[in-house]
């Protein structure tokens, strides 16, 4: 890894390129004013140019960043190290175990297998005689009871 990570490594790379294109162009622009005005001193104008161009940069990408020493990027180095190895164990507890080894369903005591059952049948058997009509017996002498006969009885 570089100084400041693969990230930091990578930043660095760019911010040179964009430098050298910086100047490049740079270049390229005093050559063509320098070609326009054939007469003049060329010099002051082309350090003029390239300090604009630098302090373009600085600009864009915040100037330039303070030198890491070698311990800050050990220490970021064995963090990273130990995020990894975190990530890994995490991961294969989690993933590649179960793939492996599946968990297996609890089983229950053959006696709490028969409770259950007895449960769930006495359930079913009051869940039918709820829905069931009362008896036709008990229906009449509810009726018969419950009709208006009115004076003549």
């Amino acid at each position: 890894m570089n100084k400041g990570g693969l990230l930091g490594g990578t930043l660095e790379i760019i911010q040179e390129e964009v430098e050298k294109g910086a100047k490049a162009v740079g270049q390229q622009v005093v050559g063509s004013k320098a070609k326009a005005q054939a007469g003049t001193s060329q010099q002051p104008k082309q350090s003029q140019d390239k300090s604009q161009t630098k302090a373009f940069v600085k600009d864009l990408y915040g100037g330039e960043k303070p030198p890491i020493s070698p311990e800050e990027v050990q220490q970021k180095q064995a963090e990273d190290k130990q995020k990894e190895e975190f990530l890994r164990q995490r991961l294969h507890s989690e993933y590649y175990q179960q793939l492996t080894n599946p968990p297996k369903p609890k089983e229950e005591r053959p006696a709490e297998k028969v409770e259950k059952e007895k449960k769930l049948e006495m359930k079913e058997l009051e869940q039918k005689e709820a829905k069931k009509p009362p008896p036709l017996a008990a229906q009449r002498a509810a009726q018969k009871v419950e009709k208006f006969r009115g004076v003549s009885g």
